[in-house]
This record gives structure tokens, C-alpha cells and sequence, in this order.
């Protein structure tokens, strides 16, 4: 951010809509136009600018598990584990400049139809606040196995709320913004508070082993020597089964 903000606002910057159509513009020729823009220009919009403020406490993040397991059946245990997190000030993007609301009585804003910035000089402010929160809990049920008796698995069941103030998705699914993400409202924080981008409430995964009963030794074949033995003993049978809920997915067509 401390990069990137500088060269796209003003002075470094100039934000201009061209169009031969707006009698204010008049006729114009690309890419002559561009060399004589200045800022007087009628289509220069108003500036926005970019605030670069200095983290007041390092962001830092706290973890804390209990896990307990018991055998339940010879060779096979169960396991029950919590885990538990707090994220405390994340950097998120907010801007300062938004329209100015009224809180009803009922806690709801309201933005009047004309619109009034804080400072009109302005069209917008970004600034990025080192404010941002997160808040995890997660519970993990496991059932395994060990391999005996020519059979092993393993079940995993997981559910978990992930809760932040400054993720976000983008169009394409498990493509993540950054915890830079904006605002909706910067006077009130609590408009921001709901499911991590990052949140997936439900995951199921397992994965098994049996070995085949052909070849010597087994129910099938057991009279059988050589390379015949070699070629139908040995076999396993292997599986891996994941299931999970995913983000929100963007819907859009064309009509």
C-alpha cells in the first residue's frame, strides 16, 4: 500500500473522463489530448487521495486448542478437538470521505439523496486503519482405525464460524481479497462485522484401506504359488472422499 498509493493520486495522478459527446469536452485527438490536460480541465473528476497512516500496535493473532481422545474399540480411537482464535488489528481500508448519515433510533443509518462528503474538496478519502478483528471457533471430530485385519480408515468431521470485519471475495471462486478490503461505513464498525470471506462452516473428509482377499493366505486363491500367486495377491483397495461447503460465488449472465 505504501507503494502503489502514491502515483495514483494527485498531484502524481490526474483522473479525467474524455468524451467527444460532452459539449464541455468539445473535440479532442488521442493521444494529443493527454499532453495538454491539466487539472482546469472540465473532464478532470475530483481528486481522490490516499491517507498512509502508521500502524499504532503491531497486528498479532492468538491460538489456543483443547483436544481429548479415548479408544472406544480395540485398535480404533476417537478424537474430539476445539480450536479457538482472536486476530486483533488487522490493516483494512476505509473511506474516510463517505457520504455523511444520520443513525435512526433504531440503529439503522440513513444517507440523505443529496449527497454531502465530509470534505467536498474531495471525491474520495481512502485511508487504511489498523482496526481490524477476527474471531474463530472450530470443532473437529475424528474416528480412526489403525490398520488390522487387512482394513484401516480414517473419518474427519470439522465445523467451524469464522467471523472478521475486512475480508472479501472476488468473482471467481476461492479467489480471496485481502484483509485490506473496505469498509461499508467507518463510523460504524459493526456493519462490518459477519463471515470470513474465509469461513467454510462444513468439511468432511476420510480415507480408508482394505487389502484384497486374493493370493496365498486369503479366502481366494489361497493354493496358488508362483507368479500367479504374485500376480493376483497383493492387490489394496484405496479411497479418499472430501467434502466441504464453499464461499459465496458471484451470479451474473448476460439477460
Amino acid at each position: 500500500m505504501y507503494i502503489t498509493a502514491p502515483h495514483r493520486m494527485s498531484p502524481f495522478a490526474i483522473v479525467a473522463s474524455l468524451n467527444d459527446s460532452d459539449p464541455r469536452v468539445g473535440s479532442f485527438q488521442m493521444p494529443t489530448a493527454l499532453r495538454t490536460l491539466t487539472g482546469d480541465h472540465p473532464g478532470v473528476a475530483t481528486p481522490d487521495v490516499q491517507v498512509l497512516t502508521d500502524p499504532a500496535d503491531q497486528a498479532y493473532l492468538m491460538q489456543w486448542n483443547l483436544s481429548l481422545q479415548r479408544e472406544i474399540l480395540p485398535q480404533t480411537a476417537l478424537t474430539a478437538t476445539y480450536t479457538g482464535s482472536r486476530g486483533v488489528h488487522w490493516p483494512h481500508g476505509v473511506q474516510v470521505n463517505a457520504p455523511i448519515g444520520t443513525q435512526q433510533a433504531d440503529g439503522r443509518w440513513f444517507f440523505p439523496e443529496c449527497i454531502q462528503r465530509h470534505n467536498p474538496g474531495f471525491a474520495g478519502i481512502l485511508s487504511y486503519l489498523w482496526d481490524g478483528q477476527s474471531w474463530y471457533n472450530g470443532l473437529r471430530l475424528g474416528l480412526r482405525k489403525r490398520f488390522s485385519e487387512g482394513f484401516q480408515y480414517q473419518l474427519s468431521y470439522q465445523w467451524q464460524k469464522f467471523m472478521d470485519d475486512g475480508s472479501s471475495v472476488s468473482v471467481r471462486p476461492k479467489d480471496f481479497g485481502t484483509s485490506n478490503s473496505s469498509s461499508i461505513y467507518w463510523l460504524d464498525k459493526s456493519l462490518d462485522r459477519t463471515l470470513s470471506a474465509y469461513d467454510t462452516t462444513h468439511t468432511f473428509s476420510s480415507n480408508w484401506t482394505l487389502d484384497l482377499p486374493f493370493g496365498p493366505g486369503r479366502c481366494y486363491g489361497s493354493g496358488l504359488t508362483g507368479v500367479l500367486a504374485n500376480l493376483v495377491g497383493g492387490w489394496r483397495f484405496n479411497g479418499i472422499l472430501s467434502l466441504s461447503t464453499g464461499p459465496p460465488l458471484d451470479i451474473g449472465g448476460d439477460g
